[in-house]
């Protein structure tokens, strides 16, 4: 469930980040809210067939906006080691996920969370040892 949420929560991220950087700075604090945790639509890996994968984006943990990391952040903290493996054990299932990480000298170990969107596109977010 809890890989559900962070699948959910990095959908909305992800779907975020282009509006986010397209958009004008708010004027006061309070003005820009975050996205929505919970994305009806979002699956893992592992709900979809590895044939159905058009596209494997892999994004740093650090690449991402402040507010994103943080939110990203909060769902690795509620994440427990057994929901983490099943994710990294469904993307090393799906040869075109494990050429990616590979492509850019990184491995299912270092996923932290990850997301399937309905054009294909499965995003990996990653984070690297400091």
């Amino acid at each position: 469930m809890k890989t559900l949420a962070i699948l959910g929560a990095v959908s909305a991220l992800t779907l975020a980040m282009p509006a986010y950087a397209q958009a004008p700075q708010p004027t006061s604090p309070g003005a820009m809210q975050a996205p929505n945790a919970q994305t009806p639509n979002a699956r893992g890996p592992s709900a979809q067939p590895a044939e159905t994968i058009k596209n494997v984006v892999v994004i740093d943990r650090d690449n991402l906006p402040p507010t994103a990391q943080t939110q990203v952040d909060a769902l690795i903290a509620e994440t427990d080691a057994e929901h983490l493996q099943s994710l990294r054990k469904s993307i090393d299932s799906i040869p075109r996920a494990s050429s990616a990480l590979q492509a850019k000298g990184l491995t299912s170990s270092q996923v932290v969370a990850a997301n399937y969107a309905q054009d294909g596109t499965l995003t990996l977010i990653v984070k690297q040892a400091s």
